[in-house]
């Protein structure tokens, strides 16, 4: 069943602990990191998600999401987050907030246009 983005955004903003599952759907167990972490994280809520390799280049994990690598580390966070709400809301402020940083529609379209602007540059100059 598909859902739309602003029923997708409600079920985030309904949810004590939003869980993200990185294994591709492919049933080969590969790790994908998914544009989901950032959607989470925009909506301004807790993020529990499954550990793939690079999520760090991203974000402080315990301090800005938190993530799991096996379902009784899910289920042990799980709890330990239930009962630990001002944790929790520290967790997710600082979460949103490093991703407002840098994934707004503005900052992402001045960045291309940066990067075709220097690809322009850079073209030019090698073809002299």
């Amino acid at each position: 069943m598909f859902i739309s983005s602003i029923e997708m955004i409600n079920i985030f903003n309904k949810s004590k602990i939003n869980l993200n599952f990185e294994k591709m759907y492919d049933n080969s167990g590969t790790m994908q990191l998914k544009a989901r972490i950032f959607e989470i994280c925009l909506s301004g809520v807790f993020l529990l998600t499954e550990y793939t390799h690079g999520i760090e280049n991203y974000y402080k994990i315990g301090k800005e999401i938190d993530c799991f690598s096996s379902v009784d580390e899910a289920i042990n966070k799980i709890h330990y987050y239930l009962h630990n709400e001002t944790e929790r809301m520290k967790i997710a402020k600082a979460g949103h907030e490093k991703t407002f940083s840098y994934c707004t529609f503005e900052k992402e379209m001045m960045s291309f246009f940066t990067n075709v602007e220097s690809f322009k540059i850079k073209k030019i100059l090698c073809s002299r």
